[in-house]
């Protein structure tokens, strides 16, 4: 008795397990445009009179009745020696359950969920970058599709780990050696965005070197011999003299001399001292000026 109980368990079992296979929808993904091949779920079919691929859809696609083969379909190939599907230039709206099926006996052997989906767009990676040496920086990057966005930050050594989305459209950031990488995939398709590391963090310190625009100046050393202010004024590299300013006693001045001989006064404009790029010791000349004479009619 339990010989045959068990017996009856293992039939069972196999025989559930047999359908289950010949039942189980096999899920296949196809880019839109493309072609898939349905085969048939099984090593070796049993005689039969007739096979029919059909879909939830439209039906029957391909009927094969006594070896007599009729297609009911657009863009359909089969073949009459493996009783394989091929689907061509698959659309979206191609997207469904396939099957395929024998009569007398009457059995499934086939059976398909296919999937046509599009490929995905190219991701974009932008960058920005933080110099924290001669050689060396941090690079933040940003990897986005058109759903979303990632974020990650990369030293020159890419140390930091993979950053991926969760959706069934994953988007991944990484870095492989000095190549950092944003990658958009799906069932059918990827596509990629890089920019090398090393590059970027050349680049960025050759263009703080363009945009510096300081101009330094030699300093002359002290000359210890001062000069008097004529032979100043007669070299072929004139410095700076300043003139400073004060009060002398008036002449005398006679009638007569104002009278024949008018007094014309002079005014100079002195301006602002400017300082010098760099600090230096002080080599500023200075001579006297004498203020003009208070009283002295204008001059007409």
């Amino acid at each position: 008795m339990a010989f045959g109980h068990l017996f009856m368990i293992f039939m069972t079992m196999l025989i559930f397990n047999t359908a289950s296979m010949y039942n189980a929808e096999n899920p296949v993904s196809v880019q839109t445009g493309s072609s898939v091949q349905l085969d048939i779920q099984t090593d070796k079919l049993p005689e039969f009179q007739t096979l029919v691929w059909m879909s939830d859809k439209s039906k029957n696609i391909v009927t094969f009745i006594n070896k007599e083969t009729k297609i009911l379909k657009d863009n359909v190939v089969f073949n009459q020696t493996t009783f394989s599907l091929t689907l061509k230039n698959l659309q979206k709206t191609d997207s469904g359950l396939y099957t395929a099926k024998i009569f007398v006996p009457n059995e499934e052997v086939a059976k398909y969920r296919v999937s046509v989906i599009d490929p995905v767009d190219s991701p974009v990676l932008n960058w920005n970058i933080t110099k924290i040496s001669v050689n060396s920086c941090i690079v933040n990057v940003t990897c986005s599709s058109p759903e979303r966005t990632i974020s990650n930050s990369y030293h020159s050594n890419c140390s930091q780990e993979e950053v991926t989305s969760t959706e069934m459209q994953p988007l991944t950031v990484y870095c492989k050696e000095d190549i950092v990488i944003c990658n958009y995939s799906n069932t059918v398709s990827w596509r990629n965005d890089t920019v090398q590391i090393k590059q970027l963090c050349t680049t960025h310190e050759s263009a703080q070197e363009e945009n510096d625009h300081t101009i330094y100046a030699q300093v002359q050393p002290k000359n210890t011999l001062q000069r008097p202010l004529e032979m100043l004024e007669k070299t072929a590299n004139p410095q700076t003299v300043y003139e400073l300013t004060e009060e002398m006693p008036e002449p005398e001045i006679s009638a007569q001399m104002q009278t024949n001989n008018p007094v014309c006064t002079t005014y100079s404009t002195i301006g602002q001292h400017q300082k010098p790029l760099f600090a230096t010791e002080d080599h500023t000349v200075y001579s006297k000026v004498c203020k003009s004479p208070r009283g002295r009619p204008h001059v007409h």
